[in-house]
């Protein structure tokens, strides 16, 4: 096989303000620019956008603006963009045209989509590239949720039926948008089984994923890029980036514009009193460089241990101060095992327990329509409750509000897709009112 290169990113969530600061706005458009910028003075091939470009299915202006900057000029500079639609992406029910086929329709990208033709009924809308005298075909597979299973032998078998058809391909490429289980120590909910994968490695070269914000490679032929930038405070101090082909050889690389997090851990266990707690903040902070950091970090500044005094007593607003001059946002967090409370006979397990059933209840019994998606919204509820209780500030519960509100969402697009499928209605074509 002749030489190709290509770089592999996804889950570039553009749009996103995080903590409302408008800088988290423009890190995630100038992480994707160095991203581009690489890929252009590499001289790539193509460049592979594994789904969730976007953060919101109902992005504003500038989200617009930012992204088709950076797309202008990889396509100004001879550089093919693939993409597949992530569950960010999609359009709402009533519109027809996301913002991806916006994109496709003015030449910046090439939206990858399930599609059927004269002998198949999902992959038929594939590319097929000839570089260096190597056939490249390149499959697309947009986020399809609990249906990802299902599918599985069905693209193994429309990808046969394609190599009998036409030729073997030098080299298959399958873009798709889930996550696998296991491949790293973070939790990062629902995903599926590599075993579940295991026949499209006969068929397949390079497994492009999206979805999980975390970097993994498992057996050098699945491969997943993470985000280009911090989601949630769980994420850091994990693997992410982009992936860099060359020479049948994948390298993941990390972006140097990324914004730095510093992770702060206070053992409570270690004092008697708030201000022993404020002295060992002003400790730790003195041992961080600031000045080494090539933009203001976000600090997440967690206290963990047992409470030896009371919970309110904390001194966490004091102790952000320290940071104010020093970071561009400060995250706090209590991790406690153990304080004070009034009902020492209960396990504090089981009432965890009560309290997410009669929270799954009450969601059922508000939209029973949800099925499934009960589980995932109550989920949602527990954490924001635990976020209030153990002190988090107001920017982080609302994201969580906004992300579980995103949840509900879904869990009605997916409904209305799947009366939709069945009652096998005609959908308004965008491309009619052009």
């Amino acid at each position: 096989m002749n030489e190709f290169s290509f770089v592999h990113t996804a889950d570039l969530h553009l749009g996103y303000q995080q903590y409302g600061l408008v800088e988290r706005f423009r890190d995630y458009g100038d992480v994707f620019a160095e991203v581009a910028d690489y890929a252009i003075q590499k001289d790539v091939d193509f460049f592979l956008i594994s789904g969730d470009i976007f953060d919101d299915r109902n992005i504003n202006a500038m989200t617009f603006s930012q992204s088709y900057e950076v797309l202008e000029d990889l396509v100004k500079n001879d550089v093919k963009v693939f993409a597949i639609e992530g569950n960010h992406d999609k359009a709402y029910y009533n519109e027809g045209m996301s913002w991806l086929e916006a994109l496709d329709y003015q030449g910046l990208l090439d939206l990858i989509k399930i599609n059927s033709n004269d002998y198949l009924d999902i992959l038929g809308d594939f590319r097929e590239l000839e570089i260096n005298g190597s056939l490249i075909r390149v499959f697309g597979v947009k986020y399809v949720g609990a249906r990802t299973k299902e599918l599985i032998p069905k693209i193994k078998k429309e990808i046969n039926l394609v190599n009998r058809k036409r030729e073997n391909a030098d080299f298959c490429i399958l873009m798709m948008h889930f996550g696998l289980d296991d491949q790293t120590e973070a939790n990062l909910g629902e995903g599926y089984s590599y075993d579940k994968l295991l026949p499209l490695k006969d068929v397949v070269d390079y497994l492009a994923l999206g979805h999980y914000h975390i970097a993994y490679e498992v057996k050098e032929w699945v491969f997943n890029p993470g985000s280009l930038e911090a989601m949630k405070m769980d994420e850091v101090g994990y693997p992410s980036g982009f992936w860099y082909f060359e020479n049948n050889q994948s390298e993941l690389l990390e972006v140097d514009s990324k914004r730095p997090f510093v992770n702060i851990r206070i053992d409570l266990e270690n004092h008697a009193s708030p201000g022993s707690v404020l002295s060992n903040v002003e400790k730790e902070v003195e041992k961080v460089d600031f000045q080494d950091f090539n933009k203001k970090p976000v600090v997440n500044l967690v206290f963990e241990g047992n409470l030896r005094f009371k919970r309110s007593e904390l001194p966490i607003k004091e102790s952000k101060k320290f940071f104010s001059n020093k970071s561009i946002h400060t995250n706090s967090k209590i991790i406690s095992e153990r304080e004070e409370i009034d009902f020492d006979d209960l396990d504090i397990s089981k009432k965890k327990e009560i309290e997410k059933e009669v929270l799954k209840d009450l969601v059922r019994a508000q939209r029973p329509d949800l099925g499934g998606g009960a589980n995932k919204i109550t989920d949602a509820l527990v954490e924001v409750k635990d976020m209030a209780v153990e002190g988090s500030n107001d920017e982080n519960i609302i994201d969580r509000l906004r992300s579980c509100f995103s949840e509900l969402e879904h869990c009605e697009e997916e409904k209305k897709e799947e009366r939709k499928e069945k009652e096998d209605e005609k959908t308004w074509d965008w491309k009619e009112a052009y």
